[in-house]
């Protein structure tokens, strides 16, 4: 029911709207992106307004950057009479969030950031990137980690939109300072203007045509994202070997190593 609620059209032979939300529902980043739908889109599903709220257009446009919750846009809501009404009513919303998930819409660095967050392998990038790389946001330097975590996020998919987006004071962090100092401290332009919105996010290639970033290097940055076992003690910050699947996927993907390279805790511990 909750994942019927978020189709937008209805044609024969379309995926059944229960089965599109069972399987949204199993992947952590859909299920975040649909319950932040169900609470920003309340107002707009309930009837309670006719325009869009920021809220909703956010967990649309997170929502619908998912491969499984863009099934979620798509499937039949067949004589489900709740789906369908709600279908009529979220059309307001659908103008904006089609433009922004476009693959030629320059966005804000919020809608960029929303839509990489939204799914697995870009928002664990993401996280590398805000680690690593504070020493720089603050102003003060570049380091060799925060460089190839920029390279890290660079490959991967929904971080397309972070290329060229433009800060618009709607952001949660400091988006003009960040994209400056990424500039000056990893990429030498000093005299870059900060009101020309384009960004690389990986520092060019090496004078000998290879990639400034080995794989050597995306290891140790992935290693400071050691899985802890969780022996149901609690206490301290832990990833759940869940996230280490997400993380070890993101490493094989990157530097293409065999799936059987990952076999197990211990292989990949050792690996790091």
């Amino acid at each position: 029911m909750l994942g019927s609620v978020v189709a937008t059209n209805t044609f024969s032979g379309l995926q059944d709207c229960d089965f599109a939300r069972s399987k949204c529902a199993y992947r952590s980043s859909c299920y975040k992106a649909l319950h932040s739908y169900m609470v920003g889109c309340a107002d707009v599903l309930a009837g309670r307004t006719t325009k869009c709220p920021f809220a909703c257009t956010r967990a649309l446009i997170s929502l619908t950057s998912t491969e499984y919750g863009l099934s979620l846009s798509t499937c039949d809501c067949g004589e489900n009479e709740f789906c369908r009404l709600s279908k009529e009513r979220i059309e307001v919303c659908r103008p904006e969030v089609s433009h922004a998930i476009a693959d030629d819409t320059v966005v804000s660095c919020s809608v960029a950031k929303w839509i990489c967050a939204a799914d697995t392998l870009c928002s664990t990038a993401l996280d590398f990137y805000h680690r690593l790389c504070r020493p720089m946001f603050h102003g003060r330097k570049c380091t060799p980690r925060c460089n190839n975590s920029l390279a890290i996020l660079d490959r991967q998919e929904k971080a397309t939109k972070l290329k060229d987006c433009f800060c618009d004071g709607s952001e949660d962090f400091p988006c003009r300072n960040i994209r400056k100092n990424t500039q000056r401290l990893c990429y030498g332009k000093h005299d870059w203007d900060e009101d020309f919105h384009y960004i690389p996010l990986t520092t060019p290639k090496t004078d000998s045509g290879s990639s400034a970033v080995t794989c050597h290097s995306l290891r140790n940055n992935l290693s400071t994202f050691h899985p802890i076992r969780d022996t149901g003690h609690g206490g301290g910050h832990r990833k759940s070997l869940d996230e280490f699947g997400e993380i070890k996927n993101l490493l094989r993907r990157l530097c293409q190593k065999p799936r059987s390279s990952y076999d197990n805790y211990d292989e990949y511990i050792d690996y790091l």
